[in-house]
């Protein structure tokens, strides 16, 4: 397996891991170590809980745990990463003459900066989140281009071009529910939270709309039922509520519980 020291050229080394973070090399996925050295093509993901930074010539970039990014270019004038799933950030080294970018999954929303340092969520379905730290980043889809500072952040979606940049918002202001009466075993989660966030449900992971609503369908058990949402966003703040609904199609209404 090739080490930092095999390396030649522009590079991308993996400098430190936490947890099960593989590498995906044609079919094969394997575990890998500090010091390996990754390869274009190369896919990466991190396990629950697992996080690893990796170090290109032109920036250290941090992945969070539930990620997973693709190594698409490696050169001295560009460097690139396509993110499927999850968060990273980057902090890049100054330059002239080189750029970082990274492209979403459907690789029409982009964003390069050749200094600064700035965080990127992707919801696994599309949406894209631009949060800058430091400095400003481009940020373009669809054909539009938005430029973000330092203290703002940006939203392009499947189908939408980049939003203005905003202020990044002090909270995540979750809200959430599960309509119904309790006597019907499909309902919906239903709820709120700052734009370009990621709902969870039970471990899956949903896109909001533009304005942070979210609805998501879901089937239920007759009996007792808990369903868990979590929200994260791009700069890496997390929230939790726990729903509880019991269903008795046989019986009068219920109410819901929520924990806080």
């Amino acid at each position: 397996m090739a080490s930092a020291a095999d390396a030649a050229g522009p590079r991308a080394v993996v400098g430190t891991l936490n947890g099960t973070v593989e590498r995906k090399t044609g079919a094969t996925w394997t575990q890998l170590r500090v010091g390996d050295a990754l390869a274009e093509t190369d896919v990466v993901r991190t396990a629950a809980g697992a996080s690893a930074q990796l170090v290109f010539d032109s920036a250290t970039v941090e992945i969070s745990d539930r990620s997973q990014l693709t190594v698409t270019e490696i050169t001295q004038t560009l460097s690139q990463i396509d993110l499927s799933e999850g968060r990273v950030v980057a902090d890049v080294v100054p330059s002239a003459d080189g750029a970082f970018r990274i492209a979403g999954l459907n690789r029409d929303a982009v964003v390069e900066a050749r200094d600064g340092r700035f965080a990127v969520l992707e919801s696994g379905k599309g949406e894209l989140t631009v949060a800058a730290e430091r400095g400003s980043v481009r940020f373009s889809a669809r054909g539009a281009e938005v430029v973000v500072n330092a203290g703002q952040q940006s939203t392009a979606g499947v189908a939408r071009s980049p939003s203005a940049p905003t202020a990044i918002p002090p909270s995540l202001f979750l809200k959430v529910a599960v309509p119904g009466d309790g006597r019907a075993r499909v309902s919906s989660v239903v709820g709120e939270t700052r734009p370009g966030a990621v709902v969870s449900i039970n471990g899956a992971r949903h896109a909001t709309d533009p304005q942070g609503k979210f609805r998501v369908p879901i089937e239920l058990v007759e009996g007792n039922n808990q369903i868990v949402v979590e929200v994260d966003d791009v700069s890496g703040r997390h929230e939790q509520r726990v729903v509880r609904k019991r269903i008795d199609t046989s019986g009068p209404a219920v109410g819901t519980q929520v924990t806080w």
